[in-house]
């Protein structure tokens, strides 16, 4: 069994500020890290499928040079081979869509798992993206897998309201999210121990960076602050009811 897992490198977000004059995000100087999602992709294959089947893991990611390090927590994790598209610009869900389906061209997989978002911009669509792709079938919100043969695997899904099960004709791209499994604690000095040289650094393939779109700044959509107004009703009932009345009318609610 072959398998592709996306291991995407994306900012420690604990660390992202926001600039209070342009209201961009500050990332300069913030340091990458595995996208938590993937975390939960590698670790769900290799705490199950790769205990029960012979099975190989190579893990791709796409970034700048800053988050190669990502691709050595994949074999940390239990990749055995990783490669990373060394991309200077950032790039949209889509973009980076393409871009992996170039790069896998020339990879050997019954199935591609990712997570079910990226962490940093909150993207969830890369997975649809790819799978129309690859004319290939998938599903997301993953929590377990709970077979796989030769030409299909069996999968239960979580949503707000139900698990659903669903089996899918190999090859298909999973998409993991949290909880699935409880993910081991793999320290840095296990990533460092990884060599460089085990990640393959290529650049982006087939239709080039002229056929991608990139993203040139983020900011976030400015929110309105709420104004909180407390009264204690039981001790001053009538004060309580003549201020909500007022802040009704205020708002022309009333």
């Amino acid at each position: 069994m072959n398998i592709v897992v996306c291991s995407k490198p994306v900012y420690d977000t604990s660390l992202i500020r926001v600039d209070q004059k342009s209201g961009t995000l500050i990332t300069r100087g913030v340091p990458y890290k595995l996208n938590d999602y993937d975390i939960y992709a590698l670790e769900l294959i290799a705490q199950t499928i790769k205990k029960t089947y012979n099975t190989h893991v190579t893990a791709v990611g796409i970034g700048n040079r800053q988050g190669l390090d990502a691709l050595r927590e994949a074999i940390a994790r239990g990749a055995d081979e990783a490669i990373y598209v060394e991309a200077d610009a950032d790039y949209d869900p889509l973009s980076y869509a393409k871009m992996f389906a170039d790069v896998i061209k020339s990879v050997k997989y019954d199935m591609i798992v990712c997570g079910s978002m990226s962490e940093d911009f909150m993207w969830s669509s890369f997975l649809m993206y790819l799978s129309k792709i690859l004319n290939i079938p998938s599903v997301t919100n993953i929590v377990e897998i709970i077979s796989i043969s030769s030409d299909k695997v069996v999968v239960k899904r979580k949503t707000d309201v139900y698990i659903e099960t669903y089996e899918l004709k190999l090859p298909a791209i999973l998409g993991v999210t949290s909880g699935a499994v409880t993910p081991r604690a793999v320290t840095q000095v296990q990533i460092l121990r990884v060599p460089r040289d085990k990640v393959k650094i290529v650049k982006p393939q087939g239709t080039g960076t002229n056929g991608y779109l990139e993203r040139k700044a983020i900011k976030p959509v400015s929110t309105r602050q709420r104004k909180g107004i407390f009264v204690d009703a039981d001790k001053e009932p009538e004060k309580a009811a003549e201020l909500l009345i007022g802040v009704l009318k205020e708002n022309m609610l009333l």
